[in-house]
């Protein structure tokens, strides 16, 4: 495994310890991702109420997910370039201060030019941050806790869908949609406070900047490639079925409407159970073996999501929810193994780039599953959705199973 581009410090009382004490440090990291969680997670339930104050329609509110995941995914890997020979703790305070400020924006917007103004600067800023954070987290722990610091970091986005969706429908009913982009930066402000004081100072200063003959050399690894496809599609299936949830309840179960901010918050609760049983795997059991399962009972699940179709409605929602809930664990107990994995293919060294390539691809998978999502509902019908996912995440699965059969992605 190559060395770290972090070199912690000489000097002893400089160097944080890689031992559970340097879960504090990972804690704040992931109050920052809990924070652009929340802020992207909120806006569904609150699509009505904004549509209705600017006098545009819902569809078009839509388009600030599409330019939010775009925006991420086209900006994160240049500004890691951009930012690689800047001190990563800097970097990523910076990051989270910016992320506020573009909560602000939002939050005093009076049109809908204002409103997506201000989602393109946290776009920005959640590119910079999430890699940034993943990389930082796999770095200052030791190697055997990478595992739960990552499933940490990326908690915090599972814990901002157990309490985003209500709490924003919530505060943006009672006070109005802007009172809670004015609450995210809040929360983005006690990320900050957080970092600067935890953070070892030292942590992210001398890190070795790859060149750009590097950079190709590692994304044209065969672990690379075949990581980044895994990435691809669990993207594509995971966000057609999130983002049409609700005319698939209506359209397979006799589950009523009103329900489903309910049933997303059981799906929240088992994403957060997700990601702490693959990091705590991962840990314990190695990458593969807990990403090859979590993909196949994904695969199941959304299989069984389409097959609901074919029963009556009063029958289906007892399989629906089942695979409702192995759904929410499984997609979530994905990531600190394919997390794990990417890194050491690439090596400890280029582990921000890694994340921020990962990022990127998994935001183009959100916004190619929401689109064909999009246009199988209107084509065809709501089963059709978790048809398609239930195929991209089969692909994935084949994908393990093909590089664990040949070799892990660090031995290619």
């Amino acid at each position: 495994m190559a060395t770290s581009d972090y070199k912690i410090g000489n000097d002893r009382n400089d160097s944080p310890k890689k031992s559970s004490a340097s879960l504090w440090p990972v804690f704040w990291l992931a109050m920052g991702t809990f924070a652009i969680g929340t802020e992207g997670f909120m806006i569904a339930p609150l699509m009505p109420e904004i549509a209705r104050d600017l006098q545009v329609s819902v569809s078009t509110v839509g388009q600030l997910v599409t330019v939010f995941t775009l925006t991420y995914a086209f900006s994160s890997p240049l500004l890691t370039v951009l930012t690689g020979k800047l001190d990563g703790r800097r970097v990523l305070i910076y990051a989270m201060i910016l992320f506020g400020a573009g909560n602000l924006v939002a939050g005093f917007s009076t049109n809908y030019t204002g409103l997506l103004t201000g989602r393109v600067i946290m776009a920005v800023a959640s590119g910079l941050f999430v890699p940034g954070a993943n990389a930082l987290a796999a770095i200052i722990v030791a190697a055997e806790k990478r595992g739960i610091a990552l499933a940490l970091v990326n908690g915090g986005a599972s814990l901002a869908l157990v309490l985003g969706v209500p709490a924003g429908s919530l505060v943006g009913q009672h006070f109005g949609w802007r009172t809670t982009f004015f609450v995210v930066s809040l929360i983005a402000l006690l990320a900050v406070a957080g970092m600067l004081v935890r953070l070892p100072v030292s942590v992210g200063k001398h890190r070795h900047v790859p060149s750009l003959s590097e950079r190709f050399r590692i994304i044209k690894r065969p672990g690379i490639r075949s990581g980044l496809i895994v990435t691809l599609m669990w993207a594509i299936s995971a966000y057609s079925v999130f983002t049409y949830i609700s005319p698939l309840v209506a359209g397979t179960t006799s589950i009523p409407a009103a329900w489903v901010s309910g049933q997303i918050l059981i799906w929240g609760i088992c994403a957060v159970l997700g990601m702490y049983l693959g990091g705590r795997g991962t840990d314990h059991l190695g990458p593969v073996n807990v990403l090859f399962p979590s993909l196949m009972v994904l695969t199941s699940a959304f299989a069984t999501l389409a097959l609901c179709s074919l029963l009556p409605q009063g029958v289906a929602r007892y399989p629906f929810m089942v695979a409702f809930v192995l759904w929410g664990i499984s997609a979530w107990s994905y990531f600190p193994p394919q997390q794990t994995r990417l890194i050491e293919a690439a090596g400890e060294g280029n582990a921000p780039l890694i994340m921020s390539l990962n990022a990127s691809v998994m935001y183009l998978g959100f916004s190619g599953g929401a689109g064909l999502g999009g246009l199988l509902l209107s084509q065809f019908n709501a089963w059709t959705i978790p048809t398609l996912a239930a195929g991209t995440a089969g692909i994935a699965t084949l994908v393990v199973w093909i590089t664990r059969r040949h070799g892990t992605p660090a031995s290619e």
